[in-house]
């Protein structure tokens, strides 16, 4: 699991989004999806092609389970 030990971010989560759709896109995703609940983006999804074939990618958005880590790490 990646180290969030003395995060922080005040970012838009939406800019966060495009900024990581654009990223995607340059990297030869395609079909991206932002799954949203309650105006929030809750999943990323996207295809890639691959040597077997076309792949479904879902990112979920788990924010209480990072917020668990970074207070954990906090002390």
């Amino acid at each position: 699991m990646a180290n969030f030990k003395n995060y922080t971010s005040m970012a838009n989560p939406l800019k966060t989004a495009a900024e990581i759709e654009a990223t995607l896109i340059t990297n030869g995703a395609k079909s991206i999806q932002k799954d949203c609940a309650g105006g929030k983006i809750i999943a990323l999804k996207f295809l890639v092609d691959t040597a077997i074939g076309e792949i479904p990618i879902a990112l979920p958005v788990n924010v209480e389970a990072v917020q668990k880590i970074l207070s954990a790490q906090k002390t």
